[in-house]
């Protein structure tokens, strides 16, 4: 895996034991301080944002990697989509109940949408169609 939202694989490694970290025994302080990284992130803060994808990165990666058999890149834009979106959304956004639940969701969504337009190739317009595109409209007597 060459670079990637947060750097590098070693950077990924280094946030999953973060994640793990802080996700053992501390849910229940961490859904609060969640609530506060979203608030502060929804106004544009930028360190509530890395440390909201810290705190998700590595349980959103193993759940879309769950939920298919695609390439780790793959999952990983598609992690790296839903912050984006998040990100770009941010000031739209509600405050969820709950913050991982609300970006697995997303990510899983964001993975059946890609699924789907790649399994629905294109299809070409019939000679006739395609003629039709390039004749003037009736003019009206």
């Amino acid at each position: 895996m060459t670079g990637s939202f947060c750097g590098t694989t070693g950077s990924l490694n280094k946030i999953a034991r973060h994640s793990d970290d802080l996700s053992e025994g501390k849910r229940g302080t961490q859904q609060v301080d969640e609530k506060q990284l979203l608030q502060a992130f929804q106004t544009g803060d930028e360190e509530a944002y890395t440390q909201l994808y810290q705190l998700h990165v590595r349980a959103m990666y193993r759940y879309g990697m769950s939920l298919v058999a695609a390439s780790e890149a793959f999952v990983l834009d598609c992690v790296h989509d839903v912050f984006t979106e998040i990100w770009v959304k941010r000031t739209r956004l509600s405050t969820p109940d709950n913050v991982r639940y609300y970006l697995l969701k997303a990510l899983k969504t964001r993975i059946l949408h890609l699924l789907v337009r790649k399994e629905r190739p294109y299809q070409s317009l019939a000679e006739a169609d395609f003629e039709d595109l390039w004749t003037y409209p009736n003019v009206i007597e």
